[in-house]
């Protein structure tokens, strides 16, 4: 008996036409390189009905059923998908809008099992270039509503989906604070999400029969060497001010990932910064880090 591991198992995703819909036509993508389900999980949230004068369960009856997936990937070029995933159709290649439903196929080659996840949707997602680090990690979480064998009228891939395009890695990175360049950053995180988006519930089904789009809350968050002049300045705006008048306005915050003229740009508007920290004060055989931590009004994607 041997166990599978990742190599025995293909995968691809396609966009739904609408929520639990079959992909109309479907040209199957994974996200990017080193893509893989980081996790991949469901919850039949069972609940055990009793009887009086006993200390048994009568029967364990099924409740609402709860699916969750987590994508993580190298971010490159040529592989936008997972931006359509969580902020919708692109216009003129700027995606700013809300998450569209994917349905996901498995195959488990050595079993010869196949099997559809349908009604996936992205609620989060984060962009991570780090110093040091080979490629930007993005990391893309969500819901599902189900999970099946596949079927002949069902969603199917025939071959394992490629990549192409190039790796987006730390030195192809750009952070733009009021078109200023900060030159000296360690590493960032982007952060996309839809903290209340939620699957719907209905009589009928113990699985999602919908969604709801609430509120987006993008932020980004930075770790910089401390230098002259220190990042502080981008808190309170000069040497002569105080944090407690209240955070300086960054401008435009934007984090640029372009290698060889093709790339992602990342543009937030109405940055307000929630924290500033110091490390390593005192000690001195440590550099002091500077980090920074902003929430956005707003965020858009666009691809070169």
């Amino acid at each position: 008996m041997r166990a599978i591991d990742g190599g025995d198992v293909r995968f691809g995703a396609a966009f739904e036409t609408g929520f639990r819909s079959t992909p109309d036509a479907p040209t199957p993508f994974v996200p990017g390189p080193d893509a893989q389900f980081q996790s991949l999980q469901a919850t039949q949230n069972g609940q055990r009905i009793r009887m009086p004068y006993s200390r048994r369960s009568l029967t364990i009856e099924p409740g609402t059923f709860r699916g969750s997936w987590g994508w993580q990937f190298t971010a490159s070029t040529g592989h936008e998908e997972w931006l359509k995933a969580i902020l919708g159709e692109p216009s003129s290649g700027v995606y700013s809008g809300k998450p569209v439903p994917m349905s996901f196929f498995l195959g488990y080659v050595p079993h010869d099992v196949e099997e559809v996840i349908e009604g996936a949707v992205a609620t989060s997602a984060t962009v991570s270039p780090q110093v040091g680090q080979p490629g930007a990690q993005v990391t893309v979480e969500g819901f599902y509503a189900d999970r099946y064998q596949a079927g002949a009228d069902d969603f199917q891939i025939d071959a394992q989906p490629s990549v192409t395009g190039d790796v987006l890695r730390y030195q192809d990175a750009t952070l733009t604070a009021d078109g200023d360049e900060r030159l000296i950053v360690q590493d960032a995180q982007l952060s996309l999400q839809w903290p209340s988006l939620q699957g719907i519930d209905g009589f009928g089904d113990r699985t999602f029969v919908g969604y709801e789009v609430n509120d987006f809350e993008p932020s980004l968050s930075y770790t910089a060497v401390s230098v002259d002049p220190r990042e502080a300045n981008q808190v309170y705006g000069s040497n002569d001010s105080s944090m407690g008048s209240g955070p300086a306005d960054p401008g435009d915050l934007v984090l640029d990932l372009t290698r060889d003229g093709g790339g992602i740009t990342f543009t937030g508007t109405g940055g307000f910064n929630q924290s500033y920290s110091e490390d390593s004060i005192g000690d001195s055989q440590s550099r002091v880090d500077e980090s920074l931590d902003y929430d956005l009004t707003d965020l858009e994607a666009e691809v070169t």
